[in-house]
């Protein structure tokens, strides 16, 4: 699976979230099996008036209608940013099982973005269901992004 493609789509996503005035973060699901695009999203927060229409969020929601299942296990999602505890929530209770994703939210904090600390180490080791994690894809690309956009 080319990583670096779909976190460049992922990436392309954020630059449309801005564009419609939410904050630059995009999301990308893909089929572990085609290799196919399944659903993109990026934060809607401001325009759909919800602050729970994340990207990542956005892209479990058109895919679970897309596969009409509450589960996605044979997926992978790539986001531009570290996923929030509400949507590493959403993430295991959709049973995806690959999560890639560009810049820590800790490294965003270190780099002066004023957000709330968390750790979804805790919340992922006590789920029942297992999900592999890989930070750090095109991890400047996406700072730079999140620094031009902020």
């Amino acid at each position: 699976m080319d990583i670096e493609k779909f976190m460049k789509v992922a990436i392309e996503e954020a630059e449309m979230s801005v564009a419609e005035g939410n904050k630059p973060i995009g999301a990308v699901i893909v089929d572990l099996e085609t290799k196919e695009i399944l659903s993109k999203g990026h934060n809607m927060q401001v325009t759909e008036h919800d602050p729970t229409a994340h990207g990542e969020i956005v892209a479990i929601r058109k895919a679970c209608k897309q596969k009409e299942s509450t589960y996605l296990p044979n997926v992978a999602l790539f986001t531009t940013t570290e996923p929030c505890t509400m949507c590493i929530s959403a993430i295991l209770k959709s049973k995806i099982p690959q999560l890639y994703f560009g810049i820590s939210n800790k490294k965003l904090i270190d780099n002066g973005f004023r957000l709330i600390p968390f750790n979804n180490s805790k919340l992922v080791g006590n789920s029942s269901y297992t999900i592999n994690i890989h930070g750090g894809v095109l991890e400047q690309e996406c700072l730079e992004q999140r620094l031009r956009l902020k």
